[in-house]
């Protein structure tokens, strides 16, 4: 008896605690189970679930090799064929680790959720994930219509008539649905509630419209009501059972239901079953359970069981010393040792009556060869065995001895073979195995098997059989296994010939493998290859090369190599198809069938400028309508994927490309001014003219400019005269001259210096311009504006400060000059103006708190000449600096949507230059403007080929 008192959850969850020996799947749905072969990698992640008796739940995932393509599901001929469907029970003999070497073994029985082919490490593989049956029921949660049982009625409706007598067996409405449109037919079902449009009468057992829900409509079939009916507690966990997949078919369900092996008639029913939305499986279940004390579990052989609780029998003994009573527990042994039952429950596993040992493992046989990566010198044995068929099966027990001695060494294992590594080279080893199952019953030992471990000391013999296959870009190498045991790799070399006649290359290494084929792929159509192999032992030491190979050249691709359809966007990966992968000419027309290239089989960005070789495609390499423009996505090819002269016109042929295979060929220049007081001009769009130019055909210049100017004014109040630059002033008491500057560097008047933003002069920060606003007034936009420095040199005085901002109506001239390939020629726009206060806007100024002055309140200021102003008056000292900050919030009206970023005013200007181009190849424009606020700029080269 194996105690696993010692286990806690942690022992589950940790991988290195536990060890996958075999996997065993139901091949045909009936419970005939097959051996999976070559597992390599497992994981399973465990739960504990205390709802039911705190049974370890998990979900898992073993990874086996699929070696020859033997789970391919589409060939009927493979080894596993039809046998990983979803739903398939699935048994994994699992070790958990109690000591350092002993493991406590049990059957995890479960179902298949997916399983995946891949590779890994270059080896073809197989990933199969499933769950246990538990978490089967545990991940499963009803809904509606599952949610209740029972079943559904229909009447006609009639008009006025609130009243609908149930069916005798109903035991109370769960839901109803009502047509109430025309012509009342039953086909617009809508849901109706209880308590809201309905009640059911209990004592009269009928379903009964509330007032305001009452037809005042004859319908047919247009009533639908769903009611409960007299279930018993077995019937409905069977069908919960069958919901959440433990049951394929409703007849599999039924048969389970009656089998008193699995299911003891709970002789209780229930009226009214539902459970609200969303309840799992096994929730559902505990809840049933409860009410008949009863519980689930599944057996050894993953069948659910439902079953009375354990009850608790008579004491069979007294311990007086520590007053503490035994007593004998009733257990289902059966149940017992199917589960692991972990935290709070420390029992041990409590063996079944089985006393029948296993059979003797039969066809045990032995094979040897010498070394392993640590011992090179030393031989092994490997052992196989066929596998037992018992129910109960535990594991293998192998044990092993030199002839001429009389102890052996035992080993045990749950696999088909074993290794036994770091054996003496040349003598003869005895080897035999037995069974063990699950209640520690032993088979006798098998007939003992002799075998003489290999030596090193003479060279392989030489390779034969070698021979080749022309593939399309690739030759196929196979030879003959050798026979001898220490066989550690082969060396395939290559030899290369342009003519099949002068050989005096020299052969290279090409592959060192232990398989017996080799593929060579990638090759030059118009080469010859030849190949020799070699056998190498462990050691090192090399056989006698093989005879030399036939010649062959690698197959090209013919048309009917590559089918309609057959390569996709994802068969090409990022950089597979290089310049060098595809020779001249050996791509022409005739190699690509209609439609076998459409514009979802290739990638954005696919074929690069390194794709093609120089010529690779020419004219009479794509047939007429080849290319259409359906066969090429949206920037499937954009500038970067073609070399400079990579398409020349000889590349085209005539009427290739016309107007249908494409809308409009676009250059888009954006232009932002950045946020100096100079913004920068002029600037310059370049862009290329691949084709004459027509009448249906013009190049178009698009901008968007947007200003504003601030201005600020000085009015003496105090009878000294005094001056200030940025605005001006008149040295006459109380007279404002209301003047207006640009938002520019200025010059203190008073002195001469020109200083940055001094006397009184405003300048803005757009930084917190935010996004365009399209509706009036929604969003304002708050801009910092800044009085720095307002400086004044004579005597101590009071004035006043005026400061506003406003949207200047002026025209600004723009002025364009075309670049036809011999410098810029003249203004192709002779005093073209646009306004830049064409749409209706407002400013609003918000002065925030300023330390020593008084600050009124937010005003709004015009447009134009009819702006607003605000006033400061303070008194000024000799040589003080003014400097105070300021909020302008600016409000839109009905700014246009597609303005870049334009926070202000805004006016397009679309000015035709077709005329003024000449030529073909690369051309540039310039844009000044006499403009010396801040400005955006949006240009738009649009060469318009729709016509």
């Amino acid at each position: 008896m194996q105690s696993i008192s010692p286990l806690t959850l942690a022992d589950f969850k940790n991988k290195s605690n536990i060890v996958i020996g075999k996997a065993e799947i139901d091949s045909d749905g009936a419970g005939t189970y097959v051996a999976l072969p070559d597992v390599i990698d497992f994981s399973i992640t465990t739960n504990i679930e205390n709802q039911v008796g705190r049974l370890c739940s998990y979900s898992f995932s073993i990874t086996v090799l699929n070696t020859n393509d033997q789970f391919y599901p589409y060939n009927t001929t493979s080894a596993y064929y039809g046998y990983l469907k979803q739903g398939r029970r699935i048994k994994l003999y699992a070790g958990i680790k109690v000591s350092g070497t002993e493991y406590y073994y049990q059957w995890l029985i479960g179902r298949i959720d997916d399983y995946n082919l891949s590779k890994q490490a270059g080896n073809n593989i197989c990933v199969i994930t499933g769950r246990d049956f538990m978490r089967v029921i545990t991940d499963y949660k009803l809904y509606s219509p599952n949610t209740y049982w029972g079943t559904t009625q229909t009447f006609n409706t009639v008009a006025g008539t609130v009243r609908y007598n149930m069916n005798a067996a109903c035991k109370g409405a769960y839901i109803a649905y009502l047509d109430s449109t025309s012509p009342y037919g039953g086909s617009s079902l809508e849901p109706i509630y209880e308590n809201t449009d309905w009640s059911y009468d209990w004592h009269n057992n009928q379903f009964c419209f509330l007032e305001q829900r009452i037809p005042d409509f004859a319908g047919t079939n247009n009533l639908v009501i769903y009611y409960m009916t007299t279930q018993t507690v077995e019937n409905v966990v069977g069908h919960i059972l069958y919901l959440a997949g433990i049951f394929v078919t409703t007849t599999a369900r039924d048969a389970w239901i009656a089998n008193a092996s699995y299911v003891t008639p709970t002789a209780k029913t229930i009226d009214r079953v539902w459970f609200n939305t969303g309840t799992s499986a096994l929730e559902a279940i505990r809840l049933l359970a409860e009410v008949v004390q009863y519980r689930l579990y599944f057996d050894y052989a993953g069948n659910p069981v439902f079953k009375p609780k354990a009850s608790i029998g008579i004491a069979v003994e007294n311990l007086y010393e520590s007053d503490i009573d035994v007593k004998n527990t009733e257990e289902n042994n059966e149940e017992t040792y199917t589960h692991i039952i972990v935290t709070g429950e420390e029992r041990d596993r409590v063996p079944g009556d089985d006393e029948i040992a296993p059979a003797v493992p039969t066809g045990l046989a032995l094979t040897t060869g010498m070394g392993s990566a640590t011992q090179a010198s030393l031989s092994w044995i490997k052992a196989t065995w066929n596998a037992n068929t018992e129910i109960d099966f535990g594991h293998y027990e192998l044990r092993y001895k030199k002839n001429a001695d009389s102890d052996y060494t035992e080993v045990s294992t749950i696999a088909l073979s074993y290794i036994i590594y770091g054996l003496e080279p040349g003598v003869t080893y005895n080897v035999q195995v037995k069974a063990c199952d699950i209640y520690e019953n032993r088979s006798a030992w098998s007939t003992a098997v002799n075998q003489v471990t290999a030596t090193d000391s003479t060279a392989p013999a030489q390779i034969t059989g070698v021979t080749v296959i022309a593939l399309f870009a690739g030759i196929k190498v196979n030879w003959t296994q050798s026979t001898e045991n220490n066989i550690s790799y082969y060396l395939v070399e290559r030899q290369e010939s342009p003519d099949n006649v002068d050989w005096s290359g020299a052969w290279t290494e090409k592959v060192r493998t232990n398989a017996t084929m080799w593929l060579d792929l990638l090759l030059t159509y118009s080469k010859y290859y030849r190949y020799r192999v070699t056998a190498y032992t462990v050691t090192g030491t090399a056989g006698t090369t093989s005879a030399v190979s036939t010649a062959l050249q690698p197959n090209q691709a013919a048309t009917a190599d590559i089918a309609a359809a057959s390569i996709t966007a994802t068969e090409l990966a990022t950089d597979a198809v290089t310049a060098i992968k595809i020779q001249a000419s050996a791509v022409t027309e005739g190699k690509i069938a209609t439609n076998a290239v459409v514009a979802d089989k290739i990638y954005a960005g696919s074929i690069g400028t390194a794709k093609l070789a120089a010529l690779a495609v020419i004219a009479d390499k794509i047939a007429a309508s080849a290319i259409t423009t359906v066969k090429i996505n949206a920037l499937a090819v954009t500038a970067d994927c073609i070399a400079a002269s990579a398409v020349t016109v000889d590349k085209i042929a005539a009427n290739s490309i016309t107007a249908n295979k494409y809308n409009e060929l676009r250059n888009t220049y954006v232009f932002n001014g950045d946020d100096s007081l100079d913004a920068s001009f002029p600037f310059e769009l370049d862009f290329e003219i691949v084709s004459e130019m027509t009448a249906i055909n013009s190049v178009k210049l698009s901008f968007r400019i947007s200003q504003f100017r601030a201005y600020s004014t000085a009015a003496a109040s105090g009878g000294a005269v005094s001056s200030a630059s940025g605005g001006g002033e008149t040295p006459t008491s109380g007279v404002n001259s209301r003047g207006h500057s640009h938002i520019v560097p200025t010059t203190d008047a008073a002195t001469g210096t020109a200083v940055t933003y001094s006397a009184g002069v405003f300048y803005c920060n757009i930084g917190g311009a935010g996004s365009v606003n399209t509706t009036a007034d929604s969003v304002d936009h708050t801009h910092t504006v800044t009085i720095a420095a307002h400086t004044h040199t004579g005597g101590a005085h009071t004035h006043g400060i005026i400061y506003g901002i406003f949207e200047d109506s002026q025209t600004p001239a723009i002025n364009i000059f075309l670049d036809n390939g011999a410098g810029y020629g003249d203004n192709i726009l002779t005093n073209t103006t646009v306004d830049a206060d064409s749409a209706a806007a407002q400013t609003v100024l918000n002065v925030t708190s300023t330390t020593g002055y008084t600050i009124g309140d937010t005003v709004r200021i015009g447009r134009g000449t009819a702006r607003d102003e605000k006033k400061i008056i303070d008194t000024i000292q000799a040589g003080v600096s003014l400097t105070m900050t300021v909020n302008l919030t600016y409000a839109h009206t009905a700014v246009q949507a597609d303005t870049v970023e334009e926070c202000y005013t805004t006016e397009q200007l679309d000015i035709a230059i077709t005329g003024s181009i000449s030529g073909i190849g690369f051309k540039r424009v310039k844009f000044l403007s006499d403009v010396r606020c801040r400005i955006r700029a949006w240009v738009l080269c649009k060469i318009d080929l729709s016509a």
